[in-house]
């Protein structure tokens, strides 16, 4: 259905299904003949329609258009009324709809026409054709029509005064504070328009027709659309003066900042400026003086964005008076303050450790960063103050160094002998290759050439047995002592010429070359090269080329290896002749070794043999304090360093001699600690002491067994083994002699006033020296007990892990009366 079967035989279409066109249906499922049935009359319907109940009247307000048969999109439609046309009836077929009459109006589609509104015309007159011809038009800007259906060339036109929208009934008077513009090109936008007057302008008239609104008069104002003017408040000016044209000329403007105005209607290029010391915001009617303890800042500089503010004086300074101007007062010499200081009694005096850096002007507005000007600065390293209210510190003597902020003579400290003081005034450890011989260097001393140094060393030391000293490669470097890394290719002993050495390797192709004063050729001890080995402290060589080195003479030395002359021993020294240790040398070497306690000495290089033997049996040039008087240190240099009366009755006091050794090394891991004791002793003997000083020796005794104890302790029982060796050889014992002083009555005051005061001076094998007091006891407890020790080794270590440990090692003499 909705086709149907072409019937005519003559023709080629003859017997095909075509589909129903429009306005049609088709109703059977055969159809023969020409064509569908048609819609009744007024009604329509689209193609392919199946029934007549697909056809559908075309209502009011539509046409079925039968006018050009060629428009296929709308012939025979339905389709709406042209806007101005209508249709009242359903099912009209025609060209087109009924034309509104003149004075009306319709939208698309519509049934009916209505008159034009009021504030719209119908176009009308003139020529015909011209669009909207016909048809309702809004009133133009500035006319009117107050009544419906008017048809005119135009609407009316509004009086001279009045203006109006487009589309409007009737005109409004232009109030005051507005014009329409007019006297002007009526091409100019807004021409005839009511106007507001802009800012600073101003109309009084109603219903003015003007090109332009009248300016206020100068010191006035006036927002837009203003009736009048009114004066520029206080706190305010209006910019006037110089060049019209700079924005802003003309308007009352709020006064700048540090600027003021108390009367209004100010006419000029500014407010007034406040006075000196003082400041105000924005807009303000009179300006407030800076507080104490701030100034108002006058840098003159148009880039500085603190210029004119009121600001806090810096620290070391004070402002005692509101209004201050360019800056603060500096405190006075020697003194500081705190930020935003009111007084000079607020300036307090630098305390000692401390020094003060003057500002140096008059007036002080701020303080550079990093500046210290007008604080307090503690000291730097090397210097100190031992007095308030100082501009600087006093230095240190030469070599010597103290912490920054010190603050008397007593911290500057010598640096040690193996450092120096450094430019910057710090203690530094003298480098690998170099050393300082003396407490107080300002610099270290290259080693010379077959020596060398650790870091942090007093002296250089001679190269070892198989190593030579060679030049490094950097010059800037000291020389080094090397062993022979590449024994096949070594030169070998004896393969430089007489008083040379091979100073860059031990290699055939390294040259030979001279070995400078100071040192002598020798082969190594594995002879795979002749090297250059400086000479040990104590001797030297004057000669390039030397074999040997020449021991110093007695009561001199060197400071160091590898020296070319010898220097007289210092006043509380003596010298010594010592054996060189290395093999095959065949020299010996003078040392200066400190007096012991009881002696000094007064000259440098003071010769002969004067002086009870001391420890050891080694001779001595040093002087024995006056009778009845001793002391208890190493290296006296004069005989008023002997202050400790003793008595000289003589006597002697039979006392059980015993010396030991222990070593003890703890360790503590996960919650474990070990303990490892090493004991050794010789047997006691008897001896009878002299109380007056007399050396009692005891080198000759030796240490033949060392037991070992191991304690164990955890979260167990503690366990602990003990097991005994044998020492072989003997270990000879460390301390070699003691001096027993007993002190002459009233020597020391307090609890012990009035008692036999006894003292032990010990002799160790080391070099060191201890001392040690007992009060006499009162029977049946022994007479007199000493026990004294020198502490050997002292050592602790903690680790991040938890590990922890530490080890002792002493030696003690024991002295019991009998």
């Amino acid at each position: 259905m909705g086709s149907f079967v072409y019937g005519l035989a003559s023709d080629s279409k003859f017997g095909s299904c075509y589909t129903c066109p429009i306005n049609t249906f088709g109703d059977e499922e055969s159809l023969s003949g020409l064509s569908c049935k048609p819609c009744p009359a007024g009604y329509v319907s689209p193609t392919g329609s199946t029934s007549v109940a697909n056809c559908t009247q075309c209502g009011p307000g539509n046409i079925i258009y039968d006018g050009n048969p060629y428009s296929t999109s709308t012939y025979l439609y339905c389709i709406p009324c042209d806007a101005n046309t209508y249709n009242p009836d359903a099912g009209v077929q025609g060209a087109a709809c009924t034309a509104c009459p003149r004075g009306y109006t319709s939208p698309a589609g519509s049934t009916n026409c209505t008159l034009c509104d009021a504030g719209q015309y119908v176009l009308d007159g003139g020529n015909r054709y011209v669009t909207n011809y016909g048809q309702c038009i809004d009133c133009p800007a500035n006319t009117y029509n107050p009544e419906a259906g008017l048809q005119a060339p135009s609407c009316l036109s509004c009086p001279p005064g009045y203006t109006s929208p487009a589309g409007s009934t009737n005109c409004t008077l232009c109030g005051a504070g507005n014009i329409v513009l007019s006297g002007v090109s009526p091409y100019t936008q807004g021409y005839g328009t009511c106007m507001a007057c802009p800012a600073n302008t101003y109309n009084a008239q109603a219903g003015l027709g003007a090109p332009s609104c009248l300016s206020c008069p100068l010191g006035h104002r006036s927002p837009v659309g203003s009736a009048n003017c009114t004066l520029c408040e206080a706190g305010k000016f209006v910019l006037s003066g110089g060049n019209p044209y700079v924005p802003g000329y003309g308007t009352c403007m709020a006064c700048p900042a540090n600027t003021y105005n108390a009367e209004p209607g100010l006419e000029g290029p500014s407010c007034h400026p406040c006075p000196p010391g003082h400041t105000s915001s924005p807009g303000a009617l009179n300006c407030t003086a800076c507080g104490v303890g701030r100034f108002v800042r006058d840098s003159g500089s148009l880039a500085d964005t603190s210029n004119g503010q009121c600001l806090t004086c810096p620290a070391g300074t004070f402002a005692a008076t509101p209004g201050t101007a360019g800056g603060c007062t500096p405190c006075p010499s020697g003194t500081t303050s705190r930020e935003g200081a009111t007084s000079a009694d607020d300036c307090v005096p630098c305390p000692i450790g401390t020094f003060h850096t003057p500002f140096g002007q008059s007036l002080v507005s701020s303080v550079p960063q990093g500046s210290s000007a007008g604080r307090c600065t503690p000291c730097p390293a090397n210097t100190y103050n031992n007095l308030t209210q100082q501009v600087e510190c006093a230095a240190c003597p030469v070599g010597h160094t103290s912490r920054a902020g010190s603050t008397r003579a007593t911290a500057c400290v010598p640096c040690p002998a193996g450092s120096a003081v450094g430019p910057t005034g710090q203690c530094s450890t003298c480098p690998q290759g170099t050393y300082s011989a003396e407490p107080r260097s300002t610099s270290c001393t290259t080693c010379p050439l077959g020596s060398s140094a650790p870091p942090g060393s007093p002296i250089c030391s001679p190269c070892g047995p198989t190593e030579g000293g060679v030049w490094t490669v950097d010059d800037a470097a000291p020389p080094a002592c090397a062993a022979c890394p590449e024994p096949l290719f070594a030169a070998g002993a004896l393969s430089c010429p007489p008083g040379q050495g091979r100073l860059w390797g031990c290699e055939l192709w390294q040259p030979c070359g001279t070995c400078p004063a100071g040192s002598y050729v020798t082969p190594t001890a594995d002879m795979l090269w002749d090297v250059c080995r400086a000479c040990p402290a104590g001797a030297i060589s004057t000669a390039e080329g030397s074999s040997k080195c020449e021991a110093c003479p007695l009561g001199s030395t060197t400071a160091s290896a590898g020296q070319v002359e010898c220097s007289p021993c210092r006043p509380g020294t003596f010298g010594e002749a010592r054996p060189v240790a290395s093999p095959g040398s065949g020299f010996d070497a003078a040392a200066c070794v400190p007096c012991p306690p009881g002696t000094y000495s007064t000259d440098a290089g003071e010769a002969g043999a004067g002086g009870p033997a001391v420890a050891g049996g080694r001779g001595t040039q040093c002087v024995d304090c006056p009778a009845g008087l001793t002391h208890f240190v190493l290296g006296r240099s004069n005989a008023s360093d002997c202050t400790v009366p003793y008595d000289t009755s003589g006597g002697k006091i039979c006392m059980q001699e015993s010396i030991s050794w222990l070593s003890v090394v703890t360790s503590s891991s996960s919650g474990t600690v070990v303990s490892v004791r090493n004991h050794r002793a010789v047997p006691t003997r008897q001896a009878d002491v002299d109380t007056a000083g007399v050396a009692t020796d005891t080198g000759s005794q030796a240490y033949g067994e060392d037991t070992q104890t191991v304690t164990t302790a955890g979260s167990g029982v503690p366990s602990t083994t003990t097991t005994s060796e044998s020492l072989s050889p003997p270990t000879p014992v460390g301390i070699v002699s003691y001096r027993l002083f007993k002190l002459a009555p009233g020597t020391l005051s307090g609890p012990e006033a009035g008692s036999e005061i006894y003292v032990v001076s010990l002799a160790h094998r080391s070099g060191e020296i201890a001392t040690c007091r007992t009060v006499r006891g009162e029977p049946p407890a022994p007479a007199v007990q000493l026990a004294c020790d020198v502490v050997l080794e002292k050592k602790g270590y903690g680790g991040l892990d938890g590990t922890a440990g530490g080890s002792t090692v002493t030696e003690t003499l024991t002295l019991t009366s009998c």
